[in-house]
């Protein structure tokens, strides 16, 4: 997998990937700004980021990415209680605290395993118009809904 690690503690990053990522492509950003120009110029599977930055907090650049359309999984990894709920707020699928890193695989395990069941689902397409009163598929979030009336499919997403 590769992951964008925002960590602004250049030996605890380097130690985490030694002893939790070593299976993993882990690009490291140490600041905000990096991590921004990093993203414009790379494609990245995950994201962990830290809420207690030097050029600012996590849920910044969280927030950023949401606004923009960019749909990159999150997990928060702040040592702090307070960080990571203001990163789950900000769009993080998952934490986990530094004091617990430990579960960092089993964490990335769980926020990934939905969306590679997702994409294995999509199994057949519909052209719209090519089946007649047949249901039109929508697809949200990796998530194939079909829908015969307006509703909201088990993500959330509206249905028209």
């Amino acid at each position: 997998m590769n992951i964008l690690y925002v960590e602004n503690h250049a030996v605890f990053a380097a130690n985490v990937i030694s002893q939790f990522l070593s299976q993993h492509s882990v690009t490291v950003a140490s600041s905000l700004a990096e991590a921004r120009r990093v993203l414009a110029t790379s494609n990245f599977d995950l994201l962990l980021i830290d809420y207690d930055l030097d050029d600012g907090k996590g849920d910044a650049l969280l927030r950023e990415l949401r606004a923009s359309g960019q749909s990159i999984m999150a997990i928060g990894v702040s040592s702090h209680d307070e960080g990571n709920t203001a990163l789950l707020r900000a769009g993080a699928a998952a934490t986990c605290s530094k004091m617990q890193f430990d579960h960092i695989q089993s964490v990335i395990d769980t926020v990934c395993a939905p969306a590679s069941r997702g994409m294995n689902s999509l199994l057949w397409w519909v052209i719209p118009g090519a089946l007649a009163g047949m249901p039109r598929p929508f697809i949200q979030f990796g998530v194939v809904c079909r829908a015969y009336r307006r509703r909201r499919c088990a993500t959330g997403a509206l249905l028209v």
